[in-house]
């Protein structure tokens, strides 16, 4: 290898090092990442403040039925749910869906109040804000550790209980988000790890079934990553930790006693199906449903199926 050659490597690998601190102002302020602010692009006014963060939800269907909430996982938004939203309001509920802190159109914090006690708290303030005392709560992976820990902090707040794939077991952040809160470094894999590229990829890679990620589909997860400071509210979940006080989900999970179903794909690549077999014998009054062929994604890759199965539960615990 001349020397040329090694002055074009040093070059290259410079500028890729360089470059998120120097691009991050124009990929967040400008196209494709066009959201100066969670609330831009977003039609409704549906915001509640709480602890001095704007979240956000959306609120449809008649107020004089049975609530259902739910609640996305990690790096997604209220937008995942949009089959089971239009499913559930033809069975004749009442749909909430909340974007968490630091997603969707919610605020990007730039502080460690990420833990799953807090956005415990955080869902349970925007019903509060809705006057409603108790609802279903249906979550996916991170949201439906999240839906545990409400049944957990607010056991009279929650009537029955959906887990899709729950991220169940875990003590502490990924490995990965380690790597993200070390200073230069860290910020330099968050931006890429975050580029709009990418989502497509990361969808698909998840998934078994894969028909459903589409260009709609696919646009629509990526609107999450467009506001403006986002990179630095990852970077600030990583570093908050996954639990904070008493009542954490993978030590207490055998105290829900609420009514559960549990959805998993017999080939998630993320939550294996057999942490569903786990939390079967650990929940009192849980049934576990496996679809065959899918991913970490049951309610994307088989939306249909997913929706009748959750509207089935919530009017009879026993699924034939």
């Amino acid at each position: 290898m001349n020397a040329i050659t090694l002055i074009i490597l040093f070059g290259v690998l410079a500028s890729l090092v360089c470059a998120p601190f120097f691009l991050i102002v124009l990929r967040e302020r400008y196209r494709p990442y066009q959201l100066a602010t969670a609330k831009d692009g977003v039609a409704d006014k549906n915001f509640v403040l709480v602890r001095g963060y704007t979240l956000h939800y959306t609120d449809d269907g008649p107020h004089d039925v049975d609530t259902v909430v739910l609640l996305h996982g990690f790096a997604a938004w209220g937008f995942t749910w949009r089959n089971q939203v239009k499913a559930l309001l033809s069975a004749g509920y009442r749909v909430i869906t909340i974007d968490q802190l630091g997603c969707g159109a919610s605020t990007r914090a730039a502080t460690l109040a990420y833990t799953t006690q807090d956005q415990a708290e955080y869902m349970l303030a925007v019903l509060d804000a809705l006057e409603i005392k108790s609802a279903h709560w249906v979550g996916h992976s991170y949201g439906g550790r999240l839906a545990m820990q409400v049944a957990l902090q607010a056991p009279q707040r929650v009537r029955k209980l959906v887990a899709i794939a729950p991220e169940a077991f875990a003590t502490a952040r990924p490995p990965i988000a380690k790597i993200v809160t070390i200073p230069f470094f860290g910020y330099i894999l968050g931006f890429y790890s975050t580029l709009l590229v990418f989502v497509g990829p990361t969808l698909a890679g998840i998934s078994k079934q894969r028909r459903w990620v589409n260009r709609d589909a696919v646009n629509g997860y990526k609107r999450s990553l467009k506001v403006w400071g986002n990179l630095l509210a990852q970077i600030y979940m990583s570093k908050a930790p996954k639990d904070r006080g008493d009542l954490n989900v993978p030590e207490h999970v055998a105290q829900i006693a609420h009514d559960t179903l549990l959805i998993w794909g017999d080939g998630d690549p993320v939550f294996p199906a057999s942490d569903g077999e786990k939390l079967l014998h650990l929940l009192p009054h849980a049934q576990l449903k496996v679809l065959p062929k899918v991913g970490h994604l049951p309610h994307e890759e088989m939306a249909d199926e997913v929706s009748q199965k959750i509207i089935a539960f919530l009017g009879d615990f026993r699924l034939d």
